[in-house]
């Protein structure tokens, strides 16, 4: 198992599609809490695998203007 499929086993989707379903369900959230931060899947990946998560992620990221 390579890390992209470790991060998208710890996620529980791929990690590409989690990425994109992140980005349109915070796309209409405007409040943020601690409570939020609880129950991210994304405190339970190490260094190496955030650092994978956050590359992909801006890979990815479109700006929405």
């Amino acid at each position: 198992m390579d890390l992209y499929d470790l991060v998208s086993s710890k996620l529980g989707k791929d990690l590409l599609q989690y990425l994109e379903d992140q980005r349109k369900e915070n796309a209409q959230k405007t409040g943020w809490t601690e409570d939020d931060n609880e129950d991210n899947p994304l405190s339970v990946l190490t260094m190496e695998e955030l650092e994978l998560f956050e590359e992909y992620a801006l890979l990815t990221y479109q700006d929405p203007a």
